[in-house]
């Protein structure tokens, strides 16, 4: 009997080495959606002025003491997340399509202090990273109110739930931005 549970537990293992083995390898696309109680002129102010970005850039805990933007094609933006223990990861981005009140379209990549591309391995994040990552953001009225819809794509399939996650606690941080406006 112990011997069935033990070549079990190895299949497992092996199962799930696999498992990790892929999603560290292989890129998917995520999308997120998420309905904003305000009209989408208000949101893609929010969305664009760096003094709002800060106020609702990144996960619950973390902040964002650094936001640029320039919304416009050729445009770009830099993005520092601080997390609690200090630490801050930076994003770099260039607008490749800018529809106002639609749609942003980037190319986004992790970046140093000074806005230079690195790997995202310096932030010890796991998975094959492109060296680049799109993102697309729509704004769609709906009923005096704003649907947004992330598509962001290329990511390590290994970072596709924690992706996901962040993208969902931004939107947390809007709506709270919102109600209290």
């Amino acid at each position: 009997m112990m011997k069935k549970i033990l070549i079990a537990l190895g299949v497992v293992a092996v199962v799930l080495a696999i498992i990790i083995g892929v999603s560290l390898q292989t890129r998917t696309t995520i999308h997120v959606e998420h309905t904003l109680n305000a009209p989408p002129d208000r949101i893609w102010q929010m969305w664009n002025d760096p003094e709002v970005i800060k106020k609702w850039w990144g996960p619950t805990n973390y902040s964002c003491p650094i936001a640029k933007n320039d919304p416009r094609v050729g445009g770009g933006y830099f993005l520092g997340m601080q997390g609690p223990d200090g630490k801050i990861a930076y994003n770099l981005g260039t607008y490749t399509e800018v529809v106002p009140l639609k749609k942003m379209v980037s190319k986004l990549s992790f970046a140093d202090e000074s806005g230079n591309p690195v790997p995202a391995s310096k932030y010890g994040l796991p998975g094959n990273w492109a060296d680049v990552v799109q993102v697309t953001v729509e704004f769609q009225e709906a009923d005096g109110k704003t649907l947004i819809k992330i598509t962001e794509e290329d990511i390590p399939t290994i970072m596709k739930i924690f992706a996901k996650m962040g993208w969902e606690q931004q939107f947390e941080k809007m709506d709270a931005f919102i109600a209290a406006q």
